[in-house]
């Protein structure tokens, strides 16, 4: 019993700093939410460090100070959205994306709870909906740009999404992001905790993020 709680409490921890490093960008405010998918919880004894999300969700939340909302969620895996409902909020609410998403039925959503509600209900069709990258903070272009043309746009080296139009506001969020989640793996290294981490990656100054 003693090693199955020494197991249980390193697989825990394991989670923690994933979590941390994953969700970094959010936690900086460099990008609004995340999306990930992590494995439901099967509740059994060998289970993987991502099984245990489900049944410390809460611990879990409180340490990354973050909200999260499960999207969708089949048998073996759930997709959760991770965000900090101050700043979801505002870049939703502001008129230029309000507009953007007037046409995928967000008309009457005024809070990040009502567009992540409605949200999660357009991830239960049958098509996926891309206008989540504006939920994620990809630049408002590429999001319309992938929408209208899948295949179009390009691809910037080591890219996280294609890029349309001018690469400039593309590649320095790209590069914030991965700022964020090395800043998060060096707190880790330099904490040992990943509560103390929280708040020192909270308080990271941008600026000394890697060159444009």
């Amino acid at each position: 019993m003693e090693f199955d709680k020494t197991c249980r409490c390193q697989k825990f921890r394991e989670l923690a700093e994933f979590l941390l490093v994953k969700t970094a960008p959010v936690i900086m405010g460099v990008k609004p939410a995340l999306l990930l998918r992590l494995t439901k919880c099967a509740r059994r004894k060998n289970a993987d460090r991502y099984d245990l999300f489900c049944l410390h969700e809460k611990e879990m939340l409180s340490i990354l100070k973050l909200k999260a909302m499960i999207l969708k969620e089949n048998a073996t895996d759930l997709q959760i959205l991770f965000y900090e409902d101050r700043r979801l909020n505002k870049m939703l609410n502001r008129p230029e994306n309000r507009s953007f998403l007037l046409s995928f039925g967000y008309e009457f959503c005024r809070t990040a709870e009502e567009y992540l509600i409605h949200l999660r209900h357009r991830f239960s069709g049958t098509e996926f909906p891309h206008e989540i990258g504006l939920f994620l903070g990809y630049p408002k272009k590429d999001v319309e740009g992938f929408i209208r043309s899948p295949g179009g746009g390009c691809c910037v080296p080591r890219g996280l999404w294609r890029v349309f139009g001018p690469m400039g506001e593309s590649v320095v969020k790209m590069n914030c992001f991965r700022f964020a989640e090395k800043a998060a793996e060096h707190a880790l290294l330099e904490c040992g905790s990943v509560a103390l981490s929280v708040e020192k990656i909270k308080n990271t100054d941008l600026r000394m993020a890697i060159p444009f």
